[in-house]
C-alpha cells in the first residue's frame, strides 16, 4: 500500500448533519393555514406567507390542511441535495424538521420518491426555537459534529438556528434560506 493511500485512510472523515424543512423547502403543496382574527375575519395563508406573519393577540389558526399532503410537487434540486446528504453522511445524520404535526404523509411521500428512511421530526409547532432546539440536541448527542447544514424557507428559522453558533462551537452551522 502506498504511503499516500495510508495517509488518506487514516484521516478521520468529518461528521456532518443535514436538516431539511419540508414545506417550501423540499416540496410545494397546496396546503394552507386558515386564520380567524379577533374581528372575525377569515384569512388563508400559504406556508410562505405564514412564515413571515407576526401573530396578533386573538388570532386563531387552523392547520388541518397539514394533516395530509395536498398536491405535493418536489423541489427537484433540494431533493437532490437530500439524497446527496444521505449518500455522504448516512440516514442517521440526515433528517426532516417540519412544523407539521403528522410525519406519516411525509414518510409516505419520501418513500414513494425512493428516499431512504430518515428521521422526521414533526414538531406540530411553528416556533423557530423548536427547530433550533432539535438541532442543538442532535449536536449534543454526538461526540463531535464538524458541520450542520440546515435548509429552510423561513428567515426566522434560519436566524434561530444561526443563533446556536455561539453555543455549539467548534461546530460550524451553515443555514441556507431556500426560495
Amino acid at each position: 500500500m502506498s504511503k499516500l493511500k495510508m495517509v488518506f485512510e487514516s484521516v478521520e472523515r468529518p461528521l456532518e448533519i443535514s436538516a431539511f424543512d419540508f414545506d417550501d423547502t423540499l416540496v410545494k403543496t397546496k396546503s394552507s393555514i386558515h386564520m380567524t382574527n379577533p374581528r372575525g375575519e377569515s384569512v388563508t395563508m400559504t406556508p410562505a406567507e405564514y412564515a413571515v406573519y407576526e401573530p396578533q393577540s386573538g388570532d386563531r389558526f387552523d392547520f388541518s390542511d397539514f394533516e395530509h399532503l395536498k398536491n405535493p410537487t418536489p423541489i427537484a434540486y433540494m431533493v437532490l441535495k437530500l439524497n446527496y446528504a444521505i449518500r455522504n453522511w448516512g440516514t442517521k445524520n440526515v433528517f426532516i424538521l417540519t412544523a407539521r404535526g403528522n410525519p406519516a404523509p411525509i414518510r409516505a411521500f419520501l418513500n414513494d420518491m425512493g428516499v431512504p428512511d430518515i428521521r422526521i421530526y414533526a414538531l406540530g409547532d411553528g416556533d423557530p426555537q423548536a427547530k433550533a432546539e432539535v438541532i442543538r440536541r442532535e449536536i449534543l448527542l454526538r461526540k463531535s459534529v464538524d458541520v450542520v447544514r440546515f435548509y429552510d424557507d423561513s428567515a426566522k428559522n434560519i436566524a434561530a438556528v444561526n443563533a446556536l453558533q455561539r453555543e455549539v462551537r467548534p461546530t460550524k452551522i451553515i443555514a441556507v434560506k431556500i426560495g
